[in-house]
């Protein structure tokens, strides 16, 4: 389950590349799709605390709008997830394990957003609009909340490199028929982050950094089972033609 923050502003990555700047732009449609559904809801509210409607009636307003949250977060996490894996596999995104892996990206979207991410912000709203008067108090209750939807981001991130290593098994494998080793690995730490340590079952990303003799020695991917996990800004190069890349399938 993702470890949730509430950042007054989402914290994007630097944009070194494109990347980077590909996960930036799925952070702010996220971001963008939460906005304008609160709208609507602090809309109802506002009209409600006007009337004088009580706590309860006022989660019931939440609680309507509920569904629509739900249905509109799946729809923008599950296009970037489509679009990760694309950015990522390049001419390979119709390989069957990139289908595959998108299958099971999409399937975890569900899992997470329906069984994480909804009935938190449910509970958080609820909590927060609790005793709350006058559109401002509101909306800040509401703009308080951005990091949640907003660390879904990761999900992009994660998809990146899950389709790296996927393809770099395939390339491993074919490298060994030829009688050739496999490539090395490097887990590369963002300079400009605070970087986690292990906890709770999770890596931390000071621990995995370093070079690895193949994909198959690495223990997860950025943002995967890192206990940063949507908030990881680390990256992976392979050692190919006497430099480290990205990108390279």
């Amino acid at each position: 389950m993702h470890n949730f923050q509430e950042p007054e502003q989402p914290d994007l990555r630097s944009g070194r590349g494109g990347w980077e700047e590909a996960t930036n732009r799925q952070q702010r449609k996220i971001v963008k799709t939460y906005d304008q559904w609160g709208v609507a809801v602090r809309r109802d509210l506002n009209a409600a605390i006007k009337a004088g409607k009580t706590e309860a009636e006022l989660q019931a307003i939440i609680d309507r709008h509920i569904p629509a949250l739900e249905r509109s977060m799946l729809d923008v996490i599950d296009e970037g997830t489509k679009r990760a894996a694309a950015v990522s596999a390049g001419d390979k995104v119709t390989n069957p394990k990139v289908i595959a892996r998108i299958q099971k990206g999409l399937q975890q979207n569900r899992e997470l957003v329906q069984g994480a991410l909804i009935p938190a912000m449910k509970e958080r709203l609820g909590r927060k609009i609790a005793g709350t008067m006058g559109k401002q108090a509101i909306k800040g209750a509401f703009d308080g909340l951005k990091g949640m939807p907003a660390q879904y981001a990761g999900g992009y991130w994660t998809m990146i490199f899950e389709v790296q290593r996927d393809l770099g098994f395939d390339r491993e494998r074919e490298r060994g028929t030829e009688g050739l080793p496999p490539e090395q690995i490097r887990w590369v730490l963002d300079k400009s982050a605070e970087h986690c340590v292990s906890d709770g079952g999770y890596y931390g990303c000071v621990t995995l950094a370093g070079v690895y003799p193949s994909w198959g020695a690495l223990k997860t991917v950025p943002a995967g089972q890192t206990s940063c996990r949507g908030n990881c800004r680390c990256h992976l190069e392979v050692y190919r033609d006497g430099t480290w890349q990205r990108g390279v399938y």
